[in-house]
Order: C-alpha cells, then structure tokens, then sequence
C-alpha cells in the first residue's frame, strides 16, 4: 500500500512537522507500507513568502503587527464559515471580495490546484492530511479538490479534527474517509492493517452514518518514534531544503499530554493520559540527532517543559554535564514550578527563549479557566527568568467568556508592575518580556 502524507500551510515556519515525522516512522515499520511526504507547508513559504503570510493573517500586509487581523478557525470575519467556504468557488470567492482579497483567494486557488496535482501524480492509494488550527480551512479546500478527481481514501488526523463537529463536517461532506482522532500511531497502523474496517480512533460513515468509537490505548515513553526525517520535505527536496526559510530547530519532544487541566486548551483531551522520557532517555535522543544532522538547534514541542520541576532541574544538570552544548529556542513553561534557580539552570543548559501561559491576572478569570496560579508567584518568576537571561513571551487570553473590563485592566496592571520592576535593570526594549496582545494595548489603568 502506498500513503502520501501531506501537510498543508500552517505557518509553522520555524522549524518541520514533528507529528507527520512521527506517523511517517510508524507506518514505514509496517510491512508492504510505502510513504511519501508532501510538505506543502514549506513549499509555499519558498514560492510566496507573501501569500504564505497573508494567508496566516488573512489579507494583512507581510509588514503587519503579529496580533493584526490574526486568524482564529477560519478568518477574523465571521461571515467565513466553513459552509460559506465550501459553496462554489465563485460564491466563495464573493467572501473575499468585501476586503478587496480577491487576489488573495485567486492565488491560494491556484496553489491548492498545484498540490493537488502533484499528490495525483504520485498515484498513491490513499491520501493522509495533518492538520492544525491554522490550516484546517486550506486542507479542507484541498480535500474538496481531490475529491471531485479521484475516489482514492482521504484520511486527516491532526490536533484540529479533536472536536467532534469537525468530524462530522469532513466526514458528512464527504471530504474524509477516515478520521484520525487524538494520539494517532496506533490507530493509523491498525487502520491499515485491517483494509477499511472500523477501526476505534477513527471516525468514519458506518452503514450511512457517523461513528466514532475512542481509542483506549496509549504509547508507552519507550515507544514515543523518534523520526529520522527521512523523505523530508519531498521525496525530490533534500532535506536542508529547511535551512532555506526561517529555522529555528529540528522539533523534539519529551512528553505527551500535559499535566495541568486549563478548561481553554485541548493538550489533555487528545493526549488523555500524560507520559514522558527520563532526563537521561532525553538527552540521548538529542545526542543522536546531533550525531545524525550535525544540528545542536532545537525548538522543544511539549506541552510543559517543566511538567516537573525535579525532571527538568536534572535534565538541564545532564546536558551542562556533557559535551553536547545544544540551544533550544523555543519551550513552554509553566508558570507555578520555574524557580529562579531552575531558570537560571535553563539558561546554563541552552536554553534561550520561553513561553508563560499566564492568559490572565485577574483571580476571577483565571478560576473561570481551572487555572491554579498565585500571581504575585507568575511575577517574581517572570522577572527572575528575565534577569537569568532567557527571553520571555508571556501568553494572555482576552475575552474570555465572562471576562469583564476590569479582569483585562487587571491583567494589563500586571504586566506594568513587571516592566516597572525591570526599569532599574536597564534592559534594551527588546529584552523586556514579551506579551501577546498586550503590547497593543492602549488603555491605562488606574
């Protein structure tokens, strides 16, 4: 059987797509299997870094602020929805015309008639999309493409099809034969193995109608792949083809799942049970990536790097220990479990920049999101961070449902009661702690 597996522009242009690496090393252990990658996604940032960006901003000048006219689903209007997407071309493209992005839309039809074309051409009996927010809609439009010209199995998996209304929708229309719901290496090597019948993990039409029956299996640590990248981004691309665009490391990860239960964030439904590598199990996988790429750039994809404060503290003793000397541009923390000596270890072992989700500092919203945090805490520890030198992006939620003016007043408060602690530091505006945002905030409170 041969599988391509395609991803589409999801603006990750920082580094290449772990979970399509992951299901790639799976499904080439299986006997008769044959994959081949489509990294859409990359090829669209070499072709048209304009539309590649425009896209992610919908229609937002390459210059534009990066929370200007942000996309969320499907696009900041909400008029473009998915139905109204996926009426005819001509009436979908009417959508586009009340900002003038026609243009936009002509070039993204053009691109998607390219891709699907080319997966065509490579004449493989099934077709697999990963999929993440940002790219759900371009998939979906791809898919419609592919079904109008063939009858080979459609299967999409990724974090966005976790909701069961979106199931339905690729399902129901017809744009996906198989559904891929949640960890997805075990359901994908058993949808294969059993040649269309159900499969638990995998929603799919039964007799004329939706079924999905969960999955209640899990990897083990010791089984979490470990990607080679082989046939990255194209059978005929060569792998450093990545080099070419903004990189910022090969993807890594040393857990799934995540251990906090934030009623905004979907890590612990698709994941369900959390999992993780040992600090020693971690450092040798950077080892042999470094061996095997000659790279010691890495960009961290957990859900927490410090899932565990006593992990973490000898993950980073590990690593300063050896030889190896990697940077790691990007990880998520959490703010209750990072001591200033645990940041100051971090900036020893490599680390270089992280990412709070505080999402609010007002008491009543952050109950509201089953999000345990002592504020005056999250401010000691984002100034001690920023003073070991790491660089600091501090995520913020605003609207959140029941969310009063005076809940975001509180939250802009706090980020000026940290930037007034810093002021005796005389750190460089660009060394400041980031927030999403808030920088554009133009109120002052009180």
């Amino acid at each position: 059987m041969t599988i391509a597996l395609s991803i589409f522009p999801c603006f990750s242009d920082k580094t290449l797509p772990l979970g399509l690496a992951c299901l790639k090393s799976v499904l080439d252990g299986e006997e008769g299997i044959e994959s081949e990658v489509f990294d859409f996604d990359l090829l669209l940032s070499i072709e048209d870094l304009v539309l590649y960006y425009q896209l992610h901003r919908l229609g937002a000048s390459p210059g534009a602020a990066l929370d200007d006219r942000m996309i969320n689903f499907i696009g900041y209007r909400p008029d473009l929805t998915l139905a109204a997407l996926f009426t005819s071309p001509e009436e979908a493209r009417k959508r586009f015309e009340t900002d003038g992005l026609e243009e936009l839309f002509d070039k993204l039809d053009a691109f998607l008639e390219r891709t699907v074309t080319q997966l065509l051409a490579a004449k493989t009996e099934q077709i697999w999309l990963s999929t993440y927010i940002s790219n759900l809609w371009v998939s979906m439009l791809a898919a419609r493409k592919l079904r109008e010209r063939t009858e080979v199995m459609i299967v999409f998996g990724g974090p966005a099809v976790f909701p069961e209304e979106v199931q339905r929708f690729l399902i129901v229309n017809g744009l996906a034969d198989r559904v891929i719901v949640g960890e997805g290496e075990l359901t994908a090597r058993e949808l294969i193995r059993t040649d269309g019948r159900p499969v638990a993990g995998a929603a799919q039409m039964i007799e004329g109608e939706f079924r999905y029956e969960p999955c209640h299996e899990w990897l083990k640590p010791e089984e979490f792949p470990m990607p080679d990248f082989k046939g990255f981004p194209f059978a005929d691309m060569p792998f450093d083809t990545y080099f070419h665009r903004r990189f910022e490391g090969l993807p890594i990860s040393f857990s799934r799942g995540c251990v906090n239960g934030c009623i905004y964030c979907s890590e612990k439904q698709i994941w369900k049970r959390f999992r993780h590598l040992s600090p020693e199990a971690s450092v040798k996988r950077i080892a042999t990536y470094k061996n095997r790429f000659g790279i010691s750039l890495f960009y961290v994809c957990d859900s927490l790097i410090n899932f565990s404060e006593a992990w973490l503290s000898e993950f980073c003793d590990l690593i300063v220990s050896s030889d190896l000397q990697p940077l790691f541009t990007f990880a998520f923390c959490d703010l209750k479990h990072l001591k200033p000596k645990l940041t100051a270890k971090m900036a020893a072992a490599g680390f270089t920049r992280i990412t709070f989700g505080l999402e609010s500092a007002s008491k009543n919203v952050l109950a509201r999101m089953h999000k345990k945090l002592d504020l005056k805490l999250a401010r000691e520890n984002i100034v001690a961070a920023t003073r070991n030198g790491l660089s600091i992006h501090v995520s913020t939620i605003i609207n959140f449902p029941g969310e009063q003016t005076t809940a975001a007043l509180d939250t802009i408060r706090f980020f000026r009661q940290i930037d007034q602690e810093l002021s005796g530091d005389h750190l460089p505006a660009t060394q400041l702690p980031r927030r999403s945002l808030s920088n554009r905030f133009r109120l002052e409170p009180a």
